[in-house]
């Protein structure tokens, strides 16, 4: 099973600074349009979680400004007592192969260092050939499907960059972009265990909902917050569903202890 992990595991972490934390996305982009014109479109657009044309929006009105800020947010040092508590200090006892993200931050690349499970390599954005080699040969890589906040190369962050990227999720992986077929490789090659990720209005659930059409058969696990209907997700992604309520700390599931109010079955 391969670890896919979301902004949440970064949200709780503590940075040399300030702030002492780093931004949610939304966050990024409203700081990024306050004051401005476009203020009002960018916040209902994000109030309906569309923030891919948020982004786009923002990078419209401030040209080039959008990957500085990200580079400014997210390329943080974390505090060295954060490297090793918490539910992210357990990850590399988890992980002794690749790892997936969409997160542009540094946070993970830190705690694996402090653990002594540096990467082998780090893989930015669509590289299909370097990703499946890794995969396949179980080598302990770190694939940011979505960039690094380090280099605005591979960044994918407005709505233009993510449909260049990802193109028709309902396709199937030759007809997609090049991150939405490697996307499709990724997804029906092994479970994944997904942590910190809300799993709602983003390309990953597009292309897991239309494998899930397609491919009904394969299975990926998810760690969703407790007020989650266990059947909202039934028949849709394709996720094994454990429920856990609200500030549960999620590092007594990741040490082993399996002990959640209410199951899902």
């Amino acid at each position: 099973m391969i670890p896919f992990i979301g902004a949440g595991m970064s949200a709780a972490v503590k940075v040399a600074g300030d702030p002492m934390r780093m931004p949610q996305w939304s966050e990024l982009l409203l700081g990024l349009a306050e004051g401005r014109q476009i203020e009002d479109n960018v916040t209902n657009l994000i109030t309906k979680g569309d923030f891919e044309a948020a982004a786009s929006l923002v990078d419209e009105d401030r040209p080039g400004v959008l990957p500085k800020s990200v580079r400014d947010a997210f390329d943080r040092e974390v505090l060295s007592e954060y490297l090793a508590v918490g539910a992210l200090s357990y990850l590399p006892f988890l992980a002794e192969g690749p790892v997936i993200t969409t997160n542009y931050d540094r946070v993970l690349e830190q705690v694996f260092d402090a653990a002594g499970c540096k990467f082998e390599s780090l893989i930015f954005g669509p590289r299909p050939d370097e990703t499946v080699e890794a995969i396949h040969a179980d080598r302990h890589v770190l694939v940011k499907m979505h960039g690094d906040c380090r280099d605005r190369t591979d960044q994918i962050l407005t709505a233009e960059s993510y449909q260049a990227a990802y193109g028709d999720a309902s396709a199937t992986a030759g007809h997609q972009g090049r991150l939405g077929g490697l996307a499709w490789l990724l997804f029906t090659n092994r479970p994944l265990l997904f942590l910190g990720c809300s799993l709602e209005h983003d390309r990953t659930v597009g292309v897991l909902r239309a494998i899930r059409e397609r491919l009904p058969g394969i299975s990926h696990f998810a760690v969703l917050a407790a007020e989650k209907s266990l059947h909202e997700w039934a028949g849709e992604a394709a996720l094994g569903r454990d429920r856990y309520p609200r500030g549960l700390v999620l590092s007594r599931l990741l040490r082993g202890d399996r002990s959640p109010s209410t199951r899902g079955t």
